[in-house]
């Protein structure tokens, strides 16, 4: 649509098909939410070009913005697929609970001002923890199913 940002999927996909040298479709393991970053996100794409391993991680960030890179790559056998073959995947939000907002993760991090367990639900059922947690996460994340979850807190203040 007319004025919308291009995907992170979109970018690496112009990227690989530049190191191709002919055109991919990157097929992704998932998708995240706009202004959510993925870490160790899995895709793939068929091609008739051969290049190292090497030379598609290279090429592919020499390709890409600053913001974007691939950190590795592996040949696979045909019948895999992205999306389908992943067994399992991980979300971490990164919550900033304290006071004052920082200007330094105010795009990485959703900052809640009241007490960590208020805040996580963590004195609460699950059900109740997942409608407060529901109100600061993305679309995508509240509809998993966790098999845990884990607080690590880490910065100053109370």
């Amino acid at each position: 649509a007319e004025g919308r940002l291009p995907t992170i999927q979109h970018i690496t996909q112009i990227a690989l098909s530049r190191v191709a040298g002919e055109p991919v479709t990157l097929v992704c393991a998932g998708r995240t939410d706009a202004g959510v970053h993925a870490y160790g996100q899995v895709a793939h794409f068929d091609t008739r070009a051969i290049r190292s391993t090497r030379g598609w991680v290279l090429g592919a960030n020499s390709e890409l913005p600053a913001n974007v890179s691939v950190s590795w790559a592996a040949a696979v056998p045909a019948h895999f697929h992205a999306r389908y073959c992943a067994e399992a995947r991980t979300y971490r939000y990164l919550i900033l609970n304290r006071l004052a907002r920082s200007a330094l993760l105010a795009q990485r991090a959703a900052w809640v001002h009241r007490p960590a367990a208020a805040a996580c639900g963590l004195n609460q059922s699950s059900r109740e923890g997942a409608s407060i947690a529901a109100s600061w996460l993305p679309s995508t994340a509240r509809a998993r199913t966790a098999r845990s979850r884990a607080i690590t807190a880490f910065g100053s203040g109370p």
